[in-house]
Parts: C-alpha cells; structure tokens; sequence
C-alpha cells in the first residue's frame, strides 16, 4: 500500500519536473505571460496530474 502511493508520488514529481525542463521554464508559481511554451507546460502537467489521478482510483 505504501509503495504504491510513493511510486505515485515519485512518478507525478518526475513528470512535472520533466514538463517544465522540456520548456526552460522555472516552476509556475506566478502568472506567467501566455505563449505557446507556457500553454504546453500547463497542459503536460495537467495530463501527468490526470493519469496519476486516474492510476490512483
């Protein structure tokens, strides 16, 4: 039980890292100024954040 939420976990603190490498952009904690790099972030990190949501169910 354990180890699958920290695979879970680990897997989902990947992703995102991964997400917001791939663009050169620091972590969106601030609105950022739109563009198409900024839009392909939140919208890789929103498919990891639903796929773990997903597995997890």
């Amino acid at each position: 039980m354990s180890g699958k939420s920290r695979m879970n976990y680990e897997c989902g603190g990947n992703a995102t890292a991964a997400a917001a490498r791939s663009v050169n952009l620091p972590p969106i904690r601030e609105a950022p100024p739109p563009g198409p790099a900024v839009q392909a972030a939140q919208a890789a990190a929103h498919a990891s954040t639903q796929a773990l949501t997903e597995a997890s169910a």
